[in-house]
């Protein structure tokens, strides 16, 4: 099992990292932890995931255990929307909790990161990064292995004004991420493949981006070599059950690539998944890689970015982007999409334009380069 901890530092990822073992739940090893920070929690969860995946059940025995004050918040939604980060401000800000935990995948987790300064006033107010007085401490314990928010300073809310999911302004680390692979276990085989290739795609896009170091680099590397490790089980996983150490391998891909992207931030199959998430309802993960055959062809046009999408494939076994390509078909349904020949050139024009992301695809990238890449996606 690789070690991470080497991967966190103040600089980089000011969130501390605790890990469960077989033996012992998160909640178990993290107790002299959690207690510090105070004894009135707020609980965000969405949906069943928490119950579900048993850690609603850890963290409530060591509520009971340790006669915890708790409020909880379970509306959130999946792709979370701002009017549900609204709703919650509005209904414990006469009751600020001393932390807050956030349970589930990135959905929960990101709305409680919105929250958790909300709650003190600073929603929305700059760009500046703001530190753990400005927030209220944030617990992030991730039921998915795939969106690395529990180790991302970022947000992505659905604005249902604007019709897309934006990142909010501020910069918000968890304060604290209870990684506990068992929690992932009851998940379904085909979520289990979307945030797997979530978090692939975090390595990978920060691996290629303009904004790629020598430390990023070793995270994304890191991560990437996981992937290839567990691609086996990956393959298998409509069929049999992973193992927990697998588990928490593909955990540990998922918080490399979250360190990995607050480095870099991501690129433009990410731009072009939220389009398709938002419009088409395909899930995030399956989203970003959706684009991956036409995306890396405009990659091998420049030598560095060649080199790499090369090293990448040949990490992962494959000789060509067109084999990636049919392995990704045959592994993972639903990467097509109901687009019509309008659709596809609204979105392409709309990627064109797209400055946040173009900024960091150190490549060329035109117009008919998206047509491409959303007419990969369309089913007819």
């Amino acid at each position: 099992m690789v070690s991470i901890t080497e991967h966190f530092s103040s600089s980089i990822l000011p969130t501390e990292p605790i890990f469960a073992t077989e033996e012992h739940n998160v909640f178990e090893i993290a107790k002299e932890r959690l207690l510090s920070l105070g004894k009135r929690f707020l609980v965000i969860t969405g949906g069943s995931s928490a119950q579900r995946s048993g850690a609603w059940d850890d963290l409530a025995s060591f509520f009971k255990e340790n006669d915890i004050e708790y409020a909880v918040f379970d509306q959130i939604e999946q792709n979370p929307s701002i009017d549900s980060v609204n709703a919650a401000i509005a209904a414990h800000k006469d009751h600020c909790p001393d932390y807050i935990v956030a349970i589930g995948g990135g959905s929960p987790i990101d709305a409680a990161k919105a929250i958790s300064i909300g709650l003190k006033g600073n929603l929305g107010t700059g760009m500046t990064k703001i530190g753990p007085t400005d927030m209220i401490p944030l617990v992030a314990v991730p039921t998915t292995a795939g969106t690395g928010t529990e180790a991302t300073p970022f947000s992505i809310l659905t604005y249902h004004d604007f019709g897309t999911k934006l990142s909010i302004p501020e910069r918000v680390f968890p304060t604290i991420s209870l990684m506990d692979a068992r929690y992932t276990k009851s998940l379904p085989a085909d979520v289990t493949m979307s945030t797997v290739l979530d978090a692939f795609s975090h390595n990978f896009e920060g691996y290629l981006g303009t904004n790629a170091t020598p430390t990023s680099d070793a995270t994304a590397l890191a991560g990437m070599r996981l992937f290839a490790e567990t691609l086996p089980a990956l393959r298998a996983v409509f069929t049999a059950e992973p193992s927990f150490d697998t588990r928490a391998k593909w955990m540990a891909a998922s918080t490399l690539g979250g360190i990995t992207i607050t480095q870099t931030a991501t690129s433009l199959p990410h731009g072009m998944g939220y389009v398709l998430t938002y419009s088409h309802g395909m899930p995030h993960g399956k989203a970003n890689l959706a684009t991956y055959a036409p995306y890396m062809k405009m990659c091998m046009r420049e030598e560095r970015l060649a080199a790499r999408v090369a090293e990448v494939l040949a990490m992962v076994g494959m000789d060509s982007i067109e084999q990636f390509d049919a392995l990704l078909q045959e592994i993972c349904p639903g990467l097509k999409a109901d687009i019509s020949a309008e659709q596809v050139e609204e979105y392409a024009k709309a990627m064109s334009t797209n400055a946040a992301k173009l900024k960091n695809h150190p490549g060329s990238a035109s117009f008919a380069d998206f047509v491409d890449c959303f007419s990969h996606v369309a089913k007819n």
